[in-house]
């Protein structure tokens, strides 16, 4: 199968697997696509900027909140005990709680990813039909669709 071939069936699984964090080496041991041809469609379809805006969204706004979270600290250092009042101290409480939910929701999308990495090798190691295969993938990517949703 030539490469306009497999895009259609691999790539957009490998682009979404390179955008979350997967390396060119991760995909091509996970999908039947040589390393060679993912970093030809790396390439065509821009999948580095795509990763850039992923992570600056998802790790862009944990880190705006720790910013927050430290610019809040020591504005609070700095003033002296009697102005530290229960307005301020629950407004830190809750940027806190925002950042640890925003990191457990990340925790829990990469163990999403490393879990059906390792499917998909005891998958490989089956002697499947194409047909089995497609089937496979398609319920795959339904999981992950349904995954993001969470």
């Amino acid at each position: 199968m030539g490469k306009i071939g497999k895009f259609p069936k691999y790539g957009p699984e490998a682009e979404r697997m390179f955008i979350e964090g997967r390396s060119i080496y991760e995909i091509a041991r996970f999908l039947p696509v040589s390393q060679r041809t993912l970093e030809r469609w790396r390439k065509s379809y821009n999948w580095d900027e795509k990763r850039r805006v992923y992570r600056s969204g998802v790790f862009g706004s944990v880190a705006a909140l720790e910013k927050l979270l430290l610019q809040k600290l020591e504005e609070l250092q700095q003033l002296p005990a009697d102005q530290v009042d229960s307005k301020r101290i629950d407004s830190i409480t809750k940027l806190v709680a925002s950042i640890h939910k925003m990191k457990q929701e990340m925790d829990f999308r990469t163990q999403v990813v490393n879990v059906m990495y390792k499917f998909s090798t005891f998958i490989r190691q089956k002697d499947l039909t194409d047909e089995q295969l497609q089937t496979i993938t398609e319920l795959v990517q339904d999981f992950f669709q349904w995954a993001r949703s969470l």
